[in-house]
């Protein structure tokens, strides 16, 4: 991540400034002086409990729930409170700035919004409402293609810098169109997820039998899809139940010959489009790739030119797997080498090779 000058950011792209949380508490405490107190919890726990009560119970257990035991959410939590910021003293902070550029995109802080699908569970706006709260700060919004709402109602609800999250569907022609279709709307960056073949085996959901997308729920991507449509006999307001069976076929991703896959939808793309996403390739290019592990499939995404940034499914998906933000002295010998190959200088290499 490179630190850009807060003038070449305002020259590039306006940024609104970013809320000064001093403000906040002073006019909490200023209300509290005629006896007001915050109407919703100010403790992030607390508030998440709130919203979880006043939720219906089977949205509440498709949000909160994980794969398998579900420890892994928790191993993924602690991951990152084992993280600690360290402070500087006796610094000039009369003027912070925390804006900064990841994949060409200018944001007023290193944060961006994860991608989070199916959002229509939880309020009847999602996305959209999504969408506006990040506008209004200027924090990147990822889109999912498990939206509820496509990429076009997103893209103007919210006129801030967005990228694209996409689950990589069996037909060909419609991830190209997918890519297409968010390039068009002014998404900047794909997010490539790798980690989801097939869902998760997760006992809330599968107790209480409840799916969203056989509702309809969260594939809007899907039903607004030219090439999808083309598949279909019928509008899916003629016919949601026929609508939603072929979803269940194209969103089943395939695991045989993957590699293969991506080589030829990449380079099917490469064709079709031109521009700014991920170098028009689906796959490759200045795009992270959401969901790898193995030091091998990050090896593989590495030669494939992809972006070394990754981002997990954090236990929802799959269990068991390793922590999103480990700490450093539990990292592995073999990733050790493997970073400390990559910070090797490249003349290095060339030495090694004549």
């Amino acid at each position: 991540m490179r630190l850009v000058p807060p003038a070449e950011l305002q020259a590039s792209n306006s940024l609104p400034p970013m809320p000064d949380p001093a403000d906040y508490y002073r006019e909490i405490y200023a209300r509290g002086l005629g006896g007001e107190t915050p109407a919703i919890p100010v403790a992030v726990a607390e508030l998440e409990q709130q919203a979880k009560a006043a939720m219906d119970p089977k949205a509440a257990n498709y949000v909160w729930a994980g794969a398998g035991t579900e420890d892994t959410i928790d191993a993924n939590a602690e991951a990152f409170r084992r993280r600690r910021i360290v402070p500087r003293m006796l610094r000039d902070v009369a003027e912070r700035d925390l804006s900064t550029t990841l994949l060409g995109t200018a944001m007023p802080a290193p944060l961006l919004l994860a991608p989070i699908g199916v959002q229509k569970v939880v309020h009847d706006e999602g996305e959209l409402a999504t969408a506006r709260a990040a506008a209004a700060v200027g924090v990147p919004m990822i889109a999912s293609t498990a939206s509820h709402f496509a990429l076009e109602e997103i893209a103007e609800a919210g006129d801030g810098p967005r990228w694209f999250q996409l689950y990589w569907p069996n037909d060909d022609e419609l991830a190209a169109s997918l890519v297409r279709r968010a390039e068009a709307t002014g998404y900047s960056a794909l997010v490539l997820t790798v980690d989801n073949y097939l869902p998760g085996w997760k006992p809330r959901d599968l107790q209480q039998a409840y799916l969203p997308f056989l509702e309809g729920i969260g594939i809007a991507q899907y039903l607004s899809d030219p090439v999808f449509q083309e598949g279909l006999e019928k509008s899916p307001e003629e016919d949601m139940g026929a609508a939603v069976g072929h979803f269940l076929g194209e969103a089943a991703v395939l695991v045989a010959d993957d590699q293969a896959r991506m080589a030829r939808i990449g380079a099917h793309a490469a064709a079709e489009a031109e521009g700014r996403i991920v170098d028009a390739r689906i796959g490759v290019g200045d795009g992270p790739a959401r969901g790898q592990q193995h030091l091998g499939d990050r090896a593989e995404r590495v030669a494939h030119t992809a972006d070394r940034r990754r981002q997990l499914h954090g236990g929802c998906s799959i269990p068991h797997g390793v922590p999103e933000n480990r700490s450093k002295g539990r990292r592995s010998p073999r990733i050790a080498r493997a970073r400390d190959r990559r910070a090797r200088p490249r003349a290095y290499y060339l030495d090694r090779l004549v």
